[in-house]
């Protein structure tokens, strides 16, 4: 069983006849304030999630989003023969910290810094959608969707050195889950579905990925840059140990040159299809 609020996690488990609990009983900014306020000053809050269903699963991975110690706890309770892994699909500092976590609960992470500092189990990231067929025309050369998480800033500064180059960029920033949108209103722009993200993603050459902790783990960005054969321009330094790493496909901000990047963009891609299978969604549930 998986345990997530996320929906593409929530189609794939269905497609791959995997059991799926959603544990957020409501939605909606007011609802995720209330369950950070309860975890910041480390209310129960057991009473905010939905209830466990009466089965008896094997294993149960739970997704680290919104999830609290309280909800560990009372999953271990109802669930006292199965193995439960929490999955950190954010890194820890944005999340429940691994000493929170009840003894006889596995953590691994997607962040291999992550699992040195915090001695996790490491997975790789995967992608949450296949490719699909129908094609969308190039429209753009670099788009970025994300929350804001402390990068607003270098955000702005990447985004405004791209369009004094002259190319046709769009960022979709969204601000973060507990933020009410006062200051700043004017930079943010509402949530979009994950269908418009990879719309975005599809309709562009590059798909740009940046990171407070350039040492951290791969984000989503770069696998579906990887699914729909697009360049990827990143800070994270480590990404060049990967698989799929090309020079002609990636450009590591701090190590190439800037100076090339519009080079860069005209560069044939080169095909990596053949490593796409690693980072699915069915490969990564079988490596726990």
């Amino acid at each position: 069983m998986i345990i997530s609020e996320n929906k593409q996690v929530s189609i794939l488990a269905k497609k791959n006849n995997v059991a799926i609990l959603n544990p957020m009983k409501y939605r909606g900014t007011l609802y995720y304030f209330f369950l950070a306020f309860f975890r910041k000053f480390r209310l129960k809050d057991i009473f905010l999630y939905n209830k466990f269903p009466q089965t008896e699963p094997q294993c149960i991975i739970v997704f680290d989003s919104l999830i609290s110690k309280y909800y560990l706890r009372a999953l271990k309770k109802n669930y006292p023969k199965a193995r439960i892994i929490f999955w950190y699909w954010n890194d820890v500092r944005y999340t429940l910290p691994p000493d929170k976590i009840p003894n006889g609960i596995e953590k691994w992470s997607y962040s291999e810094q992550d699992c040195q500092k915090y001695n996790l189990k490491f997975n790789t990231q995967f992608f949450l959608r296949e490719k699909e067929e129908n094609s969308m025309p190039v429209t753009k050369d670099i788009i970025y969707v994300g929350r804001d998480k402390n990068r607003r800033k270098d955000l702005i500064f990447y985004e405004t050195l791209f369009k004094k180059k002259g190319l046709n960029v769009d960022f979709h920033v969204v601000a973060n889950r507990n933020h009410f949108v006062f200051k700043n209103k004017r930079y943010y722009k509402a949530p979009i579905s994950y269908t418009e993200v990879l719309q975005k993603v599809q309709s562009s050459k590059a798909v740009f990925d940046f990171y407070e902790d350039e040492a951290m783990g791969l984000s989503l960005r770069p696998f579906e840059a990887l699914v729909y054969q697009k360049k990827l321009i990143t800070n994270n330094k480590n990404i060049s140990s990967y698989d799929f790493y090309h020079p002609n496909n990636i450009f590591i901000l701090g190590k190439d040159d800037l100076s090339e990047l519009e080079h860069f963009l005209q560069l044939p891609f080169i095909d990596t299809t053949a490593v796409i299978e690693k980072y699915s969604f069915e490969s990564w549930i079988q490596r726990f």
